[in-house]
């Protein structure tokens, strides 16, 4: 019987390295990486996986994943998202699918413990349903982490509204705006950008 092997997708080196460098202490495991989708799928092709690592935030990283869990609905695999709102719906993944999705920020070490303790039982995502459960501005305000950010740093709750701020002027950072209204699910909140760039979070 072969070693148990795991597919590292990351458009990140340093975090591909920073990674396999905790599987290799920690398991026996032999491990497979790619920085780009395409290659990701001829390795999936071309052999069988106990774990796939998948950071979301990888271009073309669906396509990768719809492919994936299209030939093999029980591939294990775990989902490294800055994003409440799984591409994935719960019921329909507890029902047909082995997948985890880890919301950022992800320690690497919190990453192999499910693949080191990864067996059915233990493999269970721990943001079920999660994103409807951030259903007030107090939730979120705990929720959203701007500590990665360069741009929107500062969070504050006054008069029933959350507003997301930054100290810097000139031109607003997109990345980071979108990273942050995909924390908000609006089916409780709408939001609006006022002129000196600010987020502000209202309850519908």
């Amino acid at each position: 019987m072969g070693l148990k092997k795991v597919l590292v997708l990351d458009d990140a080196k340093v975090s591909i390295e920073r990674l396999t460098l905790l599987i290799n202490n920690v398991t026996n495991f032999e491990i497979d990486t790619s920085l780009d989708t395409q290659t990701a799928i001829k390795l999936f092709d071309n052999n069988t996986y106990d774990f796939i690592v998948l950071e979301h935030n990888c271009k073309n990283s669906d396509k990768f994943m719809n492919h994936a869990l299209s030939l093999n609905p029980k591939q294990k695999m775990i989902l490294l998202s800055d994003s409440i709102n799984c591409p994935v719906d719960c019921d329909i993944c507890l029902e047909r699918f082995k997948f985890v999705r880890l919301l950022k920020p992800i320690t690497m070490d919190n990453v192999v413990k499910y693949i080191a303790d990864g067996d059915d039982e233990n493999f269970t995502c721990p943001n079920q349903y999660r994103f409807d459960d951030i259903d007030t501005l107090e939730k979120l305000y705990e929720f959203i982490y701007l500590d990665e950010n360069y741009y929107f740093t500062e969070k504050e709750l006054n008069n029933d509204a959350l507003y997301i701020r930054t100290k810097l002027s000139g031109t607003i950072r997109f990345d980071e705006l979108v990273k942050v209204q995909n924390l908000i699910n609006k089916k409780y909140f709408k939001v609006i950008i006022t002129e000196d760039n600010s987020i502000v979070i209202s309850k519908i």
